[in-house]
């Protein structure tokens, strides 16, 4: 069962990927939708791995809905660029603007992931 959800992640990090690579080859890309910024989805996949590799099914599911909400963002973003999640939007309108230290941490991890 842990490897059926983790191959489920992997899929759905694989449809993530092809939209970032689909939105690099448009003429006017989306900003947000590029592999080298943090995004909540990578959290969820490391969820995912580290409840795999420990057989720890209550971080494996936390991790596919955080997976499957910022692939439904970015892949519903090549239509309409301005749909926010329901994850990604609690998380800006209630944690990023009230709490500098959120955005630190933020622009660390962009800047670790690539983003320039």
């Amino acid at each position: 069962m842990y490897l059926i959800l983790l191959l489920f992640d992997v899929l759905l990090f694989a449809f993530f990927a092809m939209a970032c690579v689909f939105n690099a080859g448009r003429p006017k890309p989306h900003p947000d939708i590029y592999l080298d910024e943090f995004h909540h989805g990578y959290l969820g996949d490391a969820l995912v791995i580290l409840g795999w590799a420990t057989s720890t099914w209550w971080l494996i599911l936390p991790g596919i809905l955080l997976r499957l909400d910022d692939t439904v963002q970015h892949v519903a973003q090549l239509d309409n660029p301005r749909f926010d999640s329901p994850i990604h939007a609690l998380y800006v309108d209630e944690i990023y603007w009230r709490y500098a230290w959120v955005r630190k941490l933020n622009a660390w991890l962009d800047r670790l992931f690539g983003a320039k």
